[in-house]
C-alpha cells in the first residue's frame, strides 16, 4: 500500500473584495475578538481573523458569504412577506387594525431585506467592476 501526503486544505481559496477600492487588492488578516457567553455566566473571547485592505485599511469582504447573507435577508422578507398577507387577508376579516398589522408587516420585511447594507454594496462594487471589464474587453477587441 503507497501512502501519500494528503492535503487537507481548501482547493480553492477565495479572495476577499474590498468596496471601497473596487477590486481584489492585497490584504492583511487582523485579529478581532467578540465576546461570547459561556454556560457556566461568564464571558470569554472568540478571537476572528477578519481581512482588511492594505491601500485603504477598510473590511473586506468574501463574495460568496455576502451573496448567501443577502439571499438569506430576502429570503426571510418574501416569507414574512407572504405570511402576513396571508394571516391579515384570509385569517381576519378587513378591517383598519388588520390593515395597520399589514402595513407594518411590509415595512419590516422591506427592512429585513435590505438590512446588510456592506454586502450589498461590496455585491454592487463586483458588479460594476464585472461590467466595467466586460467593456473593456470588447473595446480591446474592437
Amino acid at each position: 500500500m503507497k501512502e501519500g501526503i494528503v492535503d487537507l486544505s481548501a482547493k480553492t481559496k477565495e479572495e476577499p473584495w474590498c468596496s471601497h477600492c473596487s477590486g481584489f487588492t492585497d490584504y492583511k488578516r487582523k485579529w478581532t475578538a467578540y465576546q461570547r457567553a459561556d454556560l457556566n455566566g461568564g464571558i470569554y473571547p472568540e478571537n476572528d481573523d477578519v481581512p482588511h485592505c492594505v491601500s485603504c485599511g477598510s473590511m473586506m469582504h468574501f463574495l460568496s458569504s455576502s451573496r448567501l447573507l443577502v439571499w438569506g435577508c430576502r429570503f426571510i422578507g418574501s416569507t414574512i412577506f407572504v405570511l402576513i398577507t396571508l394571516v391579515c387577508f384570509f385569517l381576519f376579516d378587513y378591517s383598519l387594525g388588520v390593515t395597520t398589522l399589514w402595513g407594518t408587516g411590509i415595512v419590516a420585511a422591506i427592512l429585513l431585506s435590505k438590512l446588510p447594507i456592506k454586502s450589498r454594496k461590496a455585491l454592487t462594487s463586483y458588479d460594476l467592476y464585472v461590467e466595467k471589464q466586460k467593456l473593456l474587453n470588447l473595446e480591446k477587441k474592437l
